[in-house]
């Protein structure tokens, strides 16, 4: 997990969903409040982050692609 945090590009998307999110409840809830739609972008980003998170874990956990090509021979 310790992988994830040191991305910067991860923490900033991340950071961002956070913000932007909070204001959309805020604006949902100040504007109206019997009409709920702040999760709709809520669970839609929501997937793109965590599909980001996925993807800059798997990247970390692998090795880079030149020492894959070295460790099996190829050039």
């Amino acid at each position: 997990m310790g992988r994830i945090w040191q991305n910067q590009g991860f923490r900033i998307h991340l950071i961002i969903y956070a913000v932007v999110n909070v204001i959309l409840i805020i604006v949902n809830l100040a504007t109206s409040p019997g009409k709920l739609w702040f999760y709709w972008p809520l669970i839609g980003w929501g997937i793109g982050v965590a599909v980001h998170g996925f993807g800059v874990y798997r990247r970390a956990s692998r090795p880079p692609a030149r020492a894959r090509v070295a460790r099996n021979g190829q050039h």
